[in-house]
């Protein structure tokens, strides 16, 4: 079964009566996640609209010091930093990009504990998709597991597999899920590890994404 792609990291975040619209800024704003892209298979859409696969391909491709598109890399660097302090927060309003029980729910709609967990451990799910990774860690680290309910009693171990499957991957090499102690280094830390990553200027090795001409 051909699945739809990925949904977005976050759906559209409705702000709280009385509160500061500059405070969502990073998510709206058009030299932010408000930015439209203008190349791409999201060509014509704004940065917080595109798919968590299309968004965690760019973090790991992620350059700093080019020139080309450079408002995008500005909007991008402003999105990403905000997604990150966002989820430390607010880690319940991110999406599942991934699986077949709970793709396209939040993690609030899902607070499969056990789930989360065995997820925060697989390598390959940790480097493919940092974001959601990072807000789950942050889930498991605040919510009292007495609080959080499972749907259906949650999945088995084979469902779990099959979740992994069904994201695309080979089941991988588990490793332990470090849970930050101090949330501001940690965010500090991802984001000198996004502005770390390689790129390859006009490659693209991923098969969702289509990049710019030179």
């Amino acid at each position: 079964m051909v699945q739809s792609p990925a949904p977005p990291i976050l759906y559209p975040i409705i702000i709280p009566n009385g509160e500061d619209p500059a405070r969502y800024q990073w998510f709206y704003g058009e030299d932010a996640g408000g930015h439209t892209l203008s190349f791409g298979s999201f060509r014509n859409r704004k940065l917080y609209e595109v798919s968590s696969s299309y968004l965690e391909f760019c973090i790991r491709e992620f350059d700093p010091t080019a020139t080309r598109n450079r408002r995008f890399l500005d909007a991008f660097q402003k999105f990403v930093y905000g997604l990150k302090v966002y989820s430390q927060t607010n880690y319940g309003d991110f999406v599942v990009p991934f699986g077949d029980t709970y793709r396209g729910m939040t993690i609030r709609q899902c607070q499969d504990r056990s789930w989360l967990d065995w997820i925060c451990k697989q390598k390959v799910l940790r480097e493919k998709h940092q974001l959601f990774v990072m807000a789950a860690e942050a889930f498991l680290a605040n919510h009292n597991s007495q609080e959080a309910q499972r749907i259906g009693g949650g999945l088995t171990s084979s469902g779990y597999a099959n979740d992994l499957n069904l994201a695309g991957y080979l089941m991988g090499p588990s490793e332990p899920r470090e849970v930050p102690h101090e949330v501001r280094h940690a965010v500090d830390v991802v984001v000198s590890y996004v502005y770390q990553q390689p790129q390859i200027p006009g490659v693209s090795s991923d098969p969702d994404v289509e990049m710019a001409d030179p």
